[in-house]
């Protein structure tokens, strides 16, 4: 039986960069003289060797691209599909003429049921890489090693292509000396090739099986993958039964690994979900070995069986050992506080409107940090009203706040879906006065954590925010705007627009002027010609696929791709109004006799709605220039009479970004063919010089 004390000491003293021969002297006197898992093993063997098995899906695959018209073969070297496509003679010479298609491209083409096509481009798209190794006709080119080895199992980690937090000096290494101690067993896929000769000598079971250069031991060359076997026992028997893990360590690309091991379990401990019940689910039951868990075992019985029947986890008791939780905990805590600090540091480079701090709680039990984050913004030439003056530090206040009629409801609404939009975090208050704003903010998931990487991955949002400062900055003013917190002052630009165009009402066709009195002059689209794309047919899931298009069109490189077409096409085609004939003629050179304070600038953004019959339109849409002047009249009277180019140049620009976005979504991207108007094609050609 394994010694606590001593094994806490060695917990203490292992922390080194390579397998040193004391471990492994420690596991080999200590080991249990009784192995586990007789009945899959026999008796006296340390490991057995199961066939990966000939994947069943391979064969499904090239059995359904063998319906295509025209199939000739399958080149497995280039994943391609090998058509005969005869020939009309105007063409070329010859009958045929031979055609390659990629092997996704061909299961997308496939005119089977839907449910069974995603079923083989997921495996497809997922183990790809390896169906070169899998055609059927190939020589068998991996082998599994399922081994009780108590050395194979502490050096589950110790593999040039297998790495985890089991390795030696990880975090969880003294769980892999535990596992090898009480624990179950492992499985390794390798190479057949560096097997066979071992096979036919007498070493493969001799407790050393792979190579190890630091401890001068030949074997055969590392595994590809790891998958261990836990070990669980009956309180009450002390009946055993093996569960794979679900998670494989290693070259995931090579399929079946997992299946073949559970099969081969399957068949030699004859066991169902009845009978497991009956046995275990009733009394308790310990997980052998170490500590760590990839899943549960409800999860591992779960999926052993392909069932959802198991919950039974809280009467699962773990094999603990003296010294190995407080040596583990001091190290993780050392290690997580190093790892804040390297993200502190960096992010503090970097910052400027932000900042970002965190608390780690040593004297908690388990790991644990807390983590917010502010951003200021200067308002002090915003003209801000003097009641604009608030703090608010708990998030429950803010959302009762929120849900006030009056304008701070409006305004706190309004600031916490724009700082959303720019980031994933979540306000949780601020602090407001007629010179500055600042925002209170935590991670998307709360302000507690014990995984360091969820703060470098909350300063790295706000590090977003940094980027987008400026842009936030006018939608703050605009919201200051509409909630009346901005001082009203009357401009005379919007009445020399009046003068100048001789009317008494917003004198364009498509869009309508908006904060005559705020200094705030922005078009806004008129609602009524909005739609920019209709279904063409019904489908259920059209509403979910709907809003996965709205997300894309949030997108920041949509935005910025957007505004940089928009001014190659203003520019391209605007001609100002002349007085001779030998005046500017193209936008461009009308820009070059502005003066420095006459240029034309201007900003855009949208919003984008769908309705209850899922068409895709704006609910807003705004064009606002920077600077007013009677040239810039002439400019927004022609995006006025440009805007049915306008739109299409914006339905192409969704049409071609939307497409590549999803090109690794078949699916979703045969459903966005529902939306393409029967001019598209027309469109993409006239204006993808703009784009």
């Amino acid at each position: 039986m394994v010694m606590g004390d001593n094994l806490g000491l060695l917990y203490e003293s292992i922390l080194i960069s390579e397998m040193d021969s004391s471990v492994i002297d420690y596991i080999t006197q200590r080991r249990d003289d009784s192995l586990p898992f007789d009945h899959i093993f026999g008796e006296d063997k340390l490991r057995g060797v199961i066939p990966l098995v000939g994947s069943d899906m391979v064969s499904e695959i090239i059995n359904n691209v063998k319906k295509l018209n025209g199939y000739s073969g399958y080149d497995s070297t280039t994943n391609e599909v090998i058509r005969k496509i005869k020939l009309d003679p105007k063409y070329g010479q010859g009958d045929y003429k031979e055609q390659r298609i990629n092997l996704g491209k061909a299961l997308q083409s496939l005119k089977i049921d839907s449910s069974k096509k995603n079923t083989l481009l997921n495996w497809y798209a997922k183990y790809k890489e390896s169906m070169k190794d899998l055609d059927m006709d190939e020589e068998d080119e991996y082998a599994i090693v399922l081994s009780r080895a108590p050395i194979d199992i502490v050096r589950m980690s110790d593999h040039h292509n297998i790495s985890s937090c089991h390795r030696h000096g990880g975090d969880y290494f003294e769980c892999a000396i535990q596992e090898a101690l009480t624990g179950g067993a492992i499985a390794y896929l390798v190479r057949l090739e560096y097997l066979k000769d071992c096979l036919e000598s007498d070493n493969f079971q001799e407790d050393d099986l792979f190579l190890d250069t630091d401890r001068d031991v030949d074997g055969i060359s590392g595994p590809l993958a790891r998958l261990r076997i836990r070990r669980i026992t009956s309180g009450y028997s002390g009946e055993e039964i093996a569960l794979p893990e679900a998670r494989i360590y290693g070259n995931t690309s090579i399929p079946d690994f997992y299946t073949s091991v559970r099969d081969y379990i399957q068949e030699k401990q004859h066991l169902d979900p009845d009978t497991i019940e009956d046995k275990f689910k009733s009394v308790a039951h310990n997980m052998r070995g170490g500590t760590y868990m990839d899943n549960n075992s409800s999860e591992l019985l779960n999926k052993y069986f392909d069932t959802d029947r198991f919950d039974w986890s809280s009467n699962v008791s773990h094999e603990r050992s003296d010294g190995q939780d407080e040596a583990q905990h001091r190290r993780l805590n050392d290690r997580t506080e190093e790892e804040l600090e390297e993200y502190q540091n960096s992010y503090d480079g970097r910052r400027e409107f932000t900042s970002a701090s965190y608390d780690l709680d040593h004297d908690a039990e388990d790991i644990s940090f807390s983590y917010n984050g502010t951003i200021t913004f200067d308002i002090s030439e915003f003209n801000v009203i003097e009641d604009f003056d608030l703090e608010i530090t708990d998030e429950s206040d803010l959302r009762s706040k929120m849900r006030g009629d009056d304008e701070w409801g409006d305004f706190i609404q309004q600031l916490i879906e724009h700082i959303k939009y720019y980031a994933n975090v979540s306000v949780t208050g601020f602090c407001a006065t007629p010179n500055s704003l600042m925002v209170y903010m935590e991670g998307q998931y709360g302000t507690f954590s014990s995984d360091s990487s969820d703060y470098n991955a909350f300063t790295s949002e706000l590090l977003d925010l940094e980027r987008d400062y400026d842009r936030i900055k006018e939608i703050l003013h605009d919201i200051l705007g509409t909630t009346v917190f901005i001082v009203e002052e009357i401009d005379d630009s919007y009445t020399r627009l009046k003068e100048y165009k001789g009317l008494e009402h917003d004198p364009w066709a498509n869009f309508n002027i908006d904060g005559a009195t705020t200094k705030n002059y922005k078009f806004e689209l008129d609602s009524d010609k909005t739609t920019l794309f209709t279904p063409n047919s019904e489908h259920e899931d059209l509403y979910d696929f709907t809003v996965t298009i709205r997300s894309v069109l949030y997108h920041m490189p949509f935005y910025r791709n957007l505004k940089q077409s928009m001014d190659k096409m203003i520019k391209d085609l605007y001609k100002p109004p002349v007085e001779d004939d030998s005046s500017q003629q193209t936008f461009k050179s009308f820009f070059e006799s502005y003066t420095e304070d006459d240029e034309f600038n201007y900003d855009f953004k949208y919003r984008i709605h769908i309705n209850h019959v899922n068409e895709i339109s704006f609910s807003s849409f705004e064009i606002k220039p920077e600077d007013w002047n009677n040239k810039t009249f002439h400019i927004v009277d022609f995006i006025d009479e440009i805007y049915p180019d306008l739109m299409n140049l914006f339905r192409c620009a969704i049409s071609n970004y939307v497409e590549n976005h999803l090109k690794s979504y078949p699916d979703l991207s045969s459903l966005w063919d529902i939306y393409k108007p029967k001019n598209m094609i027309q469109w993409n050609r006239v204006y993808a010089k703009y784009l």
